[in-house]
């Protein structure tokens, strides 16, 4: 009888735990990924890669809800960027910004 009563509440038990520690892992990989990007910039010369480190670093500041910050990083990319052996990826960080500042509803 105490069994039937418990075993209503079990799938949805199971299902919360699984929701909660899915979203308790992404959230430590996302700033685990954060800071080794950011490491990575410590030790980086003002070329390419530089560029494509600070792109990776402002997207992924922006999925994990740090608006103000990516929008920063963005336009510290876009300020290096803008050489000429860099255009494609200056071009990539102002519709990166564009995007952050006016989304498409």
């Amino acid at each position: 009888m105490r069994i039937s009563k418990i075993w209503p509440r079990k799938p949805f038990l199971i299902i919360a735990s699984i929701v909660a520690s899915s979203i308790f892992f992404a959230e430590v990989s996302a700033q685990e990924k954060i800071d080794s990007l950011k490491a990575l910039l410590k030790n980086d010369r003002q070329d390419t890669t530089r560029v494509n480190l600070l792109i990776d670093l402002a997207r992924e500041l922006y999925r994990s809800g740090n608006f103000l910050t990516s929008l920063q990083t963005a336009r510290e990319a876009r300020a290096l960027g803008n050489q000429p052996q860099l255009s494609k990826r200056y071009w990539q960080c102002l519709a990166g910004i564009r995007l952050r500042l006016y989304p498409e509803k």
